[in-house]
């Protein structure tokens, strides 16, 4: 089995990027068959791989019950508490609902920033169909747009895939006259 690092150091003055270190070192634990490992050991490999100021931070934390400071979700969680900062789903949906493709942006950043808002909006299970009718009525292509509203049976994928293609296109024909009027001036 090939050998993995763990993600680098946590930077704690970056808390935002918290949701991102701890994506990674999630797939490092799966990765190396951490999670198969008891409670103690994968809660020492975490605050490990966070870095010195975790022990700290760890040390200051308060456990509800005897032995839940060696339970990795346990642990994970407080850090979670402690790093993500609160926000108000009200305010991270009037962001996604009012998010819009950019101006020389493309389909591709557009689709990251709604999936970056909607991760604090708490939609649950109706989040791909938020996340479609947003991108929707959000491009820039307005025709695109008309055209994806009279699908009936339209997924979040179909829509992502649509979009791409569509940029696509218009980047090659764009190209192509691009060509045609050098051939054209400059034979």
């Amino acid at each position: 089995m090939p050998k993995f690092n763990p993600p680098e150091a946590f930077q704690f003055a970056e808390s935002s990027d918290w949701p991102e270190w701890k994506h990674r070192f999630l797939r490092f634990r799966s990765a190396t068959k951490l999670n198969e490992e008891d409670g103690d050991v994968q809660v020492s490999s975490l605050i490990y791989a966070i870095g010195r100021a975790a022990e700290r931070v760890f040390a200051a934390f308060k456990f509800a019950a005897d032995g839940d400071n060696v339970k990795f979700d346990t642990v994970i969680g407080k850090f979670d508490a402690h790093l993500v900062p609160y926000t108000e789903a009200i305010y991270e949906r009037s962001a996604f609902n009012i998010s819009v493709q950019q101006n020389g942006g493309s389909v591709e950043a557009f689709i990251g920033r709604l999936y970056d808002f909607s991760h604090n909006c708490n939609y649950g299970e109706s989040k791909d169909d938020l996340i479609r009718d947003r991108l929707i009525v959000g491009l820039i292509n307005k025709e695109l747009s008309i055209e994806l509203q009279l699908v009936t049976d339209l997924t979040l994928d179909g829509v992502i895939q649509k979009a791409r293609h569509s940029e696509l296109v218009k980047s090659q024909v764009s190209n192509q006259k691009c060509s045609s009027m050098e051939e054209v001036r400059y034979p």
